[in-house]
């Protein structure tokens, strides 16, 4: 996956990671 996402998904994916950020 990219590092960076385009900007009009910041929204989800800020939250996709926010949930993945313990699991990483």
């Amino acid at each position: 996956m990219a590092a960076a996402p385009p900007q009009r998904l910041s929204t989800a994916w800020e939250r996709h990671r926010a949930a993945w950020a313990p699991a990483r």
